[in-house]
Parts: structure tokens; sequence; C-alpha cells
């Protein structure tokens, strides 16, 4: 297999573009494809998806692992300037996967879901689980307003590293950690800007007096 670089086994990079690329494409820099879905028909351990600047509709919901030394990595060509923009689902998702990086994404969700989902399954066999995450200068912005989201939700996982991130918006919480083995927080701005509720738990006297800011 040939990518942007490398063939026969190496580690290759592709490139979506969010207003001129086409499925069609072979995935080149000049040659982009247009969705993420055709992207995970491509990716192997080792490669690098580039995700070329504007607003992408489609969530980032990855149904791939890397291997251990070769992670699968998900990188905006500028930081900060590939946005995922959603409404009723999480705009960055991981369940059950292991071994990927995701670095320079801008994630925003409107609706009710949480706007990144780091997960596992329940159950005894940590094996199975998520693992060996990277969240790196990553920005996040919900607005759960009325619901039980969160902005970043990382749960039942283990080996997990989110740095240089930002975590902003609207949610009963903003960062929501559970479950989790060996989670690395670290340089983080987390800021949380208000939360109804009513929704959620209509007869709690704190949900129907609390106001959004």
């Amino acid at each position: 297999r040939c990518g942007y670089k490398g063939c026969h086994g190496q580690a290759a990079s592709y490139f979506v573009n969010a207003t001129h690329g086409d499925d069609g494409n072979s995935g080149a820099e000049l040659s982009p494809w247009a969705t993420f879905a055709r992207a995970w028909q491509q990716l192997e351990p080792g490669d690098t998806l580039y995700v070329s600047d504007g607003i992408y509709s489609e969530p980032l919901r990855i149904p791939l692992s890397g291997r251990a030394g070769a992670p699968i990595t998900v990188k905006a060509t500028t930081p900060g300037e590939a946005i995922i923009a959603t409404r009723a689902e999480p705009a960055i998702e991981v369940l059950n996967q292991a071994h990927l990086v995701i670095e320079g994404i801008s994630a925003r969700t409107d609706g009710e879901s949480s706007t990144i989902v780091i997960g596992g399954h329940d159950g005894p066999d940590w094996t199975d689980r998520t693992h060996h995450i990277t969240l790196r200068q990553v920005s996040a912005r919900g607005n759960a307003i009325d619901g039980n989201g969160s902005v970043v939700n990382i749960a039942r996982s283990y080996d997990v590293l989110a740095e240089d991130i930002w975590a902003y918006g609207n949610s009963r919480t903003v960062v929501q950690l559970a479950g989790n083995e060996n989670l690395t927080l670290r340089r983080a701005v987390i800021r949380w800007d208000g939360w109804r509720g009513y929704d959620y738990n209509p007869n709690n006297y704190r949900s129907r007096s609390r106001h959004s800011r």
C-alpha cells in the first residue's frame, strides 16, 4: 500500500479536506478525501491522517486501533483550525479502541451530548478496554445546558494522556473522569459557563434556580 509518504507496509500520511476533498481521490495532500469514513477504510497502525483547515459536520468517531509503538494519529494541519462541529452527538468519540493520538483538533457540540467522549465498556476485563489514547492541543466547547452532559468525558479507560487542552461551555460538568487507571491530565484550561438542568432533574430546587452565565 502507498500513501502520501511511504509504501509497502511503511507508515503513510493521508489528508481530508472539508472544502475540496473527494472520496474518490487518493488521500494524498494534493488529492485529499472528503470524509473521515473514507479514511477509516485505509488507515493502518502507524499512519497519520491530517485534517485540513475548515469545519466538519461529520463526527470524528474513530473505529480503528493502532498498536504499541505504531499509533494511528489524527492531526490538524493547523492546530485549532480543523473544527469538528456537531449538534446531537459527540464531536470526537473513541469507544473500545487503543493506541490513538488526536492532536490540534477543535471540537464543538451545540446539542445536549458531551463534546468529547473517550470510553470503554463496563466489566472486569481491562484488556479489552479503551487504552493508550492521547489528546494533545485539543479544544472542546459544549452546550449541554439542560441535560446530563459533560464537555469532556473520559471513563473506563487506562493509560490516557490529555495535555495542553482547553475545555469550556455549558454543561453539568466540564471534565468528567470516572473508572480510569493511569490517566494524566496536565496543562488544561477548564472554564464552566453554566448549567440549568431543568430537563435532567426538574424537581431539584438548585436546578430550577440555576442559570447560565
